[in-house]
């Protein structure tokens, strides 16, 4: 799940990557989508059944999704 934050130094990206069943180490990768500049493609290290990450926005922010292509073998999934 995700929302953005406002703070002093600009809007920010809250990212929160929660794991089902055996926790394992694993790289989850996200594409930033923004409206008014190019996607931007983040890695978020994943160690805990739960792990929440900042990220600062370039831009405004369009949409956040899970990358299909970045040959993980983990399964990430969009939660409401």
């Amino acid at each position: 799940s995700y929302d953005v934050e406002s703070g002093d130094d600009g809007p920010s990206l809250a990212l929160r990557v929660e794991q089902t069943g055996e926790v394992f180490d694993v790289p989850a990768t996200f594409t930033i989508t923004y409206s008014d500049r190019p996607p931007t493609t983040i890695v978020v290290p994943v160690s805990d059944g739960v792990v929440d990450t900042w990220v600062a926005l370039a831009g405004t922010l369009r949409d956040v999704s899970p990358s299909r292509n970045d040959g993980s073998l983990a399964e990430i999934t969009r939660m409401p």
